[in-house]
């Protein structure tokens, strides 16, 4: 329901009051809306569609992840063998293989506004991408990017900007504070210390991350290109700790929710899909972040367990000028009217599982053949070891 059709929640109500003790009803409605909207925009990436062979997006991206590393694990443990061929792993591996055989090199040119070339600025410009690939490990991390690829259809490369706050200790030894000249490097002086709390350090780097394509929710699961998206929303789970270090300066931190009821009157819905059970499994020790994107409207704001952290009014181009997504997609076998591509193992899906299925019924025949199963009359419980080769079983009476 809609937060202007209902009374709003004493929960809610206690989350968006200022510190002035004014509640600001029109942040608390917009919040809920927004937290409803994400909610709305991950039901809908998770209906069955023709790209995942009929499945939800969350089932089928498990599948690819299995199928690439060849794990078919039995749908009835100890009834049923895990068996595979290993038809989609070796193609995985053929195509990525194939791939960074490939080293491209950049030519990079700068032109003025003339429209003429600016002779040497391309140079500098070439220099400062290969520092930040250094930076970033690319080589490494362009291998990852193809399995993604080839595994998924989609790859989603994430280029932000990470700050945490992080709490330093500081060691003393008779109200004395400890440096590195009055350091002795032995575990009898560490045994001898005390510590109390210090300064909050803020640390600061470029991050580029691989992320799960799970993480990511579109605005639109129909619009191909991802800078079209009317709004993208990152998702991810972190433990309360690691929250705390990143989050804990904003001023609505202390309203996180820790219990899951709580959690659905913030979010002014009886059943919310973004924080059931298989997502959210422990409210207390964890916490699911929402970063939400709203290029359409150049908005951002970032949700805590459902709270909305920052000012409704903060604008998306305060953080990122260009008001573009700090995201790029690699796509694979595209569809038309799809933002997701067809990956190897949706599109050997039917293929694979035949073989791998057909590769179980040999090996159910093999085992039925070499050890077939015994019907014994009677009311002694004759053992396996006992139709073993060179077993001797004594006390066995001739009658």
């Amino acid at each position: 329901m809609p937060p202007d059709e209902k009374k709003l929640h004493d929960k809610v109500i206690d989350t968006y009051t200022k510190s002035d003790g004014i509640f600001d009803e029109v942040e608390a409605k917009f919040a809920i809306s927004k937290i409803q909207q994400i909610n709305k925009d991950l039901e809908a990436r998770e209906k069955h569609t023709l790209v995942f062979n009929g499945m939800q997006y969350s089932l089928s991206y498990l599948y690819n992840q299995r199928k690439a590393i060849n794990y078919y694990p039995p749908r009835e443990p100890g009834k049923e063998r895990e068996v595979s061929m290993g038809l989609v792993h070796e193609k995985i591996i053929g195509f990525a293989a194939f791939f960074l055989k490939y080293v491209y090199k950049r030519r990079v040119k700068c032109y003025g506004e003339d429209g003429k070339t600016v002779a040497g600025m391309g140079d500098i410009y070439n220099l400062g991408i290969e520092h930040s690939y250094r930076l970033e490990r690319f080589k490494k991390k362009v291998a990852l990017i193809y399995w993604e690829l080839f595994s998924q259809g989609d790859t989603f490369v994430l280029e932000d900007w990470e700050v945490r706050n992080v709490p330093q200790r500081i060691a003393m030894k008779e109200g004395k504070e400890i440096t590195p000249d009055t350091m002795d490097y032995t575990y009898e002086f560490l045994d001898g210390l005390t510590y109390k709390d210090g300064e909050l350090v803020q640390t600061r780097r470029a991050v580029s991350k691989v992320l799960d394509g799970r993480t990511v929710i579109l605005g639109n699961p129909e619009i191909e290109e991802l800078q079209d998206q009317p709004r993208i929303t990152l998702e991810e789970a972190v433990s309360r700790v690691d929250g705390e270090l990143i989050y804990k300066s904003l001023s609505r931190f202390k309203k996180v929710p820790d219990e899951r009821e709580w959690m659905t009157n913030i979010c002014g819905e009886d059943k919310i899909t973004l924080f059931d059970t298989s997502r959210l499994s422990d409210p207390k020790t964890e916490m699911i972040v929402h970063r939400h994107f709203d290029k359409e409207n150049n908005r951002f704001n970032i949700f805590l367990n459902g709270v909305m952290m920052l000012p409704k009014d903060t604008t998306m181009t305060l953080f990122y000028p260009r008001n573009n997504y700090p995201l790029t997609k690699v796509s694979g076998e595209r569809l038309t009217g799809s933002a997701y591509s067809r990956s190897i193992p949706a599109k050997t899906k039917f293929n694979a599982d035949f073989v791998d299925w057909a590769l179980k019924m040999l090996a159910e025949k093999f085992e039925q053949g070499v050890d077939p199963a015994v019907l014994v009359k009677g009311r002694y419980t004759l053992p396996k070891d006992l139709f073993r080769g060179g077993q001797r079983t004594h006390g066995v009476s001739s009658g």
